[in-house]
């Protein structure tokens, strides 16, 4: 999997990465998994509108305009980094991430965010204890 904005697996690999693991041809087992942005935050935003369009006006206004920052973009990207954790038909799982920076920041949005945005109590369900 790769998070990094300019990857070079398709290039390394001479074939096209969908966003959902996608066998890599002359190799056997082997699969790769490129997030699509722009693509990841269309869903998110839909998603994270729809989870709020029996709210009032002030906060579905207040939410599109979080929507529109960069970092809604960002916790798009994340979200989607952090589903390929729940794939469970691989032996091992590897992310090709950005420069360390890039990487950093990812890792950070979580508790940045925490308090400023919180739309996780809208659009997901509490997890289980076990």
């Amino acid at each position: 999997m790769t998070t990094d904005p300019a990857s070079h697996l398709q290039n390394i690999f001479g074939q096209y990465i969908e966003p959902e693991p996608t066998a890599i041809a002359g190799f056997n087992n082997l699969f790769a998994a490129r997030i699509d942005q722009k693509k990841a935050w269309e869903e998110y935003s839909k998603r994270i509108l729809q989870a709020v369009e029996d709210k009032s006006e002030e906060i579905r206004t207040a939410v599109e305009e979080d929507l529109n920052s960069p970092c809604a973009q960002e916790m798009a990207a994340f979200e989607r980094f952090m589903s390929y954790f729940e794939l469970h038909d691989y032996d091992v799982l590897i992310f090709d991430t950005a420069p360390t920076g890039h990487t950093l920041r990812l890792l950070e949005l979580p508790s940045d965010w925490k308090g400023f945005i919180d739309l996780g109590t809208l659009t997901k369900k509490p997890l289980r204890r076990r």
